[in-house]
């Protein structure tokens, strides 16, 4: 981060000596450019919240209209999950835990801490809270890719699964054993397990074909039958070095 930091903080105490403290404290280290506004009751800070954004915001959970944990998830729904250090007073260690398993970032006791202290907990707060939405952001483009995936295989009625010779482990879209017409098996994807849910026949086929691609790298096309609906399938094999090989097929009813 950089030298000076920017950010805009919420301080929610109600008790005077405790707020001048921290205001100085602030002042006095690399946030001393931040914007800092201060809210003495959790109606105030609530209306804050809702007219502002804020980067972190520093609770005192005993205030004069609310009290514990209570005043907590009121803050996080304002705040819409926002970084939340909670200050609690010195017989309020539990608490204070209990706070962090609730969805605060952290938690400072009361009298324990100094300036240095503070600043280290607000940036590390803060840039934990962002790692945390980054994370969360790739995952949720990584399952919106997925679905798009299955949503474009079902327009597409075709049914896609990869092989690891190797270990024998697969994967198979979520819609190919629908596409097929079978029941998807609930064990673990393995070979073994993706030839025993099909006909015997049809399973043959997949398997000799396998086998062929195993020996002779490249794309090769085969057709079968299951309960009268003809299908067609693609298979791959691509060999990257002598030690990685991997068979990937689309089936597609005809």
């Amino acid at each position: 981060m950089d030298k000076h930091i920017n950010l805009n903080i919420l301080l929610i105490e109600d008790n005077p000596g405790d707020a001048f403290l921290i205001k100085f404290y602030l002042e006095d280290s690399v946030l001393k450019y931040a914007r800092l506004l201060h809210a003495e009751y959790l109606k105030t800070a609530v209306d804050l919240l809702q007219h502002n954004e804020f980067d972190v915001i520093l609770l005192d959970l005993n205030l004069p209209d609310s009290r514990g944990i209570e005043t907590l998830e009121t803050v996080l729904e304002a705040s819409q999950g926002g970084v939340v250090i909670v200050l609690t007073g010195l017989n309020d260690e539990e608490l204070g835990l209990q706070t962090v398993t609730k969805g605060a970032q952290d938690f400072l006791i009361k009298g324990q801490f100094d300036g240095k202290v503070l600043t280290s907990s607000v940036r590390y707060a803060f840039e934990r809270y962002q790692l945390q939405k980054q994370v969360l952001n790739c995952t949720q483009k990584l399952n919106n890719a997925n679905e798009q995936f299955d949503a474009a295989q079902q327009l597409a009625d075709f049914g896609y699964w990869e092989l690891d010779p190797k270990t024998k482990s697969m994967f198979w879209s979520s819609n190919l054993f629908t596409t097929l017409g079978i029941n998807a098996p609930e064990s673990a994807p393995t070979l073994s397990v993706f030839l025993k849910s099909l006909p015997k026949d049809v399973a043959a086929i997949i398997e000799t074909s396998i086998s062929k691609a195993l020996n002779n790298s490249g794309l090769s096309h085969f057709s079968f039958n299951i309960d009268g609906q003809q299908y067609t399938c693609q298979l791959k094999s691509d060999i990257e070095t002598a030690n990685d090989q991997q068979i990937v097929a689309t089936i597609k009813k005809v």
